[in-house]
């Protein structure tokens, strides 16, 4: 039986609003972008890495790290609002052009420094275990939802009720958040410009892995984190 084969596609916009030229910027002496390239590449399960970019400083830069940018995304799946799977729709659409179809999309974030090759191949483990339509990077809620509030003509109310505010923590259910790290993904939901299927399946993963880099207060806390040898953080990432 053919083994499987799976795209890893890295989404590295230009710009960004809270962090200029956020991608390339350096994170303990290498560009952002770098600590996902490096671990995609030392993946055992990806078939192929590219990176989409509307930039021509990070697609030279991705290039030289072994990372296809198979030419520059158009201007148009580029803007702040642009959804994800616009990029990944070109992407996919440029690799199957000179490459037999893929079984699957890995959407790998340039913004998660701390997520290694073991959490890739385990993430396409899980999809191949599962069944599932979409897996997705979760971490648990730090905040549960039942604690949480809206606002009502000035006031609050509960999102949910006042009793399941009041429910001991041993009582709660497990609430997961996205993180967004690492996505793998059936073409065809690809092809129609969508994430999730009808079977989205968890991929939980630890703290550290669920660091997103977003402002430079994310960029000054994971340059805490790698400056920690003996933290208990992923330590691939620094070489």
């Amino acid at each position: 039986m053919a083994r499987a084969r799976y795209l890893g596609i890295i989404p590295a916009r230009g710009g960004s609003k809270r962090v200029p030229g956020k991608n390339l910027r350096p994170l303990a002496g290498r560009p952002l972008i770098d600590y996902i390239i490096a671990a995609a590449c030392s993946s055992r399960r990806l078939t192929a890495v590219v990176v989409s970019t509307d930039s021509e400083k990070i697609a030279r830069y991705a290039r030289s790290r072994g990372a296809d940018p198979q030419g520059l995304r158009p201007a148009g799946l580029a803007r702040d609002d642009s959804p994800v799977a616009g990029a990944l729709r070109d992407a996919l659409a440029k690799y199957e052009r000179g490459h037999p179809p893929v079984d699957a999309v890995v959407l790998l974030q340039p913004t998660s420094p701390f997520l290694t090759a073991s959490h890739i191949d385990r993430a396409i483990v899980a999809f191949e275990t599962r069944r599932a339509d979409t897996i997705t990077a979760v971490r648990r809620a730090r905040e549960h939802p039942w604690w949480t509030w809206r606002p009502s003509r000035g006031l609050l109310r509960p999102w949910y009720t006042l009793g399941r505010m009041a429910a001991p923590r041993g009582d709660l259910p497990e609430a997961w958040v996205e993180t967004g790290a690492v996505m793998v993904i059936r073409p065809a939901l690809i092809a129609r410009g969508m994430l999730y299927g009808g079977r989205v399946a968890p991929f939980p993963i630890d703290e550290a892995a669920s660091v997103d880099i977003d402002t430079p207060l994310d960029f000054a806390w994971a340059e805490f984190l790698l400056s920690r040898p003996g933290s208990g953080f992923p330590r691939g990432v620094r070489s």
